[in-house]
């Protein structure tokens, strides 16, 4: 686990509920079932998270969330590892690579 400024901790799966910046929009995951978050929502730490992706910290500072970030119902935050996308972007890279090595025998 590396451990950043600002509590950020990465991690391939939060262990409690959560809340994601996925496709611009804010998903929450309670239970795992998924919905896009409807309204202001505060986390157990007194933080809150608006339904743009803005979290409004314990001192009044702002932060967005960016793609992949998420922050847990007790306010942890981290990047959310898909390994979905972690393969498609492989898979993206070698076709890359591939299609270098068909131009450069031309």
């Amino acid at each position: 686990m590396i451990i950043g400024y600002g509590g950020f901790a990465q991690t391939s799966k939060p262990m409690n509920d959560y809340y994601v910046m996925k496709d611009g929009k804010v998903i929450s995951m309670k239970g795992g079932k998924e919905a896009t978050l409807a309204k202001t929502t505060k986390l157990s730490n007194g933080e809150m998270i608006m339904k743009d992706g803005n979290v409004k910290m314990k001192d009044g500072s702002m932060m967005m969330l960016k793609e992949g970030q998420y922050v847990d119902v007790n306010g942890k935050m981290g990047m959310l590892m898909d390994d979905k996308m972690d393969k498609m972007g492989k898979m993206d890279k070698m076709d890359k690579m591939d299609k270098m090595k068909m131009d450069s025998t031309k």
